[in-house]
Formats: C-alpha cells, structure tokens, sequence
C-alpha cells in the first residue's frame, strides 16, 4: 500500500492545498518498507494536477490535516481513501495509521478562498 502524507518541517502540512511537499511511504506487511519525501513544484491549490501527482506515486490512501471540500472530491473522484483531521509528526502519524488508531473523517479546512 502507498500512503501519501502533506508535509511540512517535518509533521502533516495542515493545509493540504499549499503543501509543497508530499512523504511517500510504502507498507508492506503493516510496516513501512520505504519513505521519501516528493516536491510537488507549482501544483499548491491545483485539485486535478495534486490528485495525478499523487496517482503517479501509486497512491491508495492519503493522510492529511485540513483539506476543502473541492480537493477532497478531486481525490475521492481519483479513488482515494482519505483520512482527514491528522496532525502530528509524519513517524508518529503513520505508526498510528498503522495500528488502527485512526479513524476515517473529512474535516476541511476553515478558511475562505478567493
């Protein structure tokens, strides 16, 4: 399974639409196998160009903080499993995605754009 994380110093980017950088990880056998860390260039609040971004990294399920309406039915339209609400640091986030302590959610973001 590929999980792709937003990232920033370290943690969940808690603004999926302005990360410039995504943590790839692979599992295998509910461990993870392999983790980099992937710039995403100009694609910051680019629903369709973040889902391909994410489709050509092989990605099945995406953990993330805050993310809008419009970016959660761009990946949902993609085939993704989003858990959303998930802050903390990227280790700690995957240890417990991986442990089932993490429940299914679609929190957005809180702010206005335009």
């Amino acid at each position: 399974m590929i999980i792709a994380i937003p990232y920033v110093d370290g943690g969940v980017n808690q603004h999926f639409g302005r990360s410039q950088a995504f943590v790839i990880a692979e599992v295998a056998d509910g461990r993870v196998v392999s983790k980099t860390i992937q710039p995403v260039g100009d694609l910051q609040h680019d629903h369709g160009g973040l889902a391909r971004f994410l489709q050509d990294h092989g990605t099945e399920v995406v953990l993330a903080g805050g993310m809008g309406a419009p970016m959660q039915e761009a990946l949902k339209a993609a085939g993704f499993t989003l858990y959303c609400g998930v802050s903390g640091e990227v280790d700690e986030v995957l240890k417990a995605f991986l442990a089932g302590d993490m429940e299914q959610s679609e929190g957005t973001c809180g702010h206005h754009h335009g």
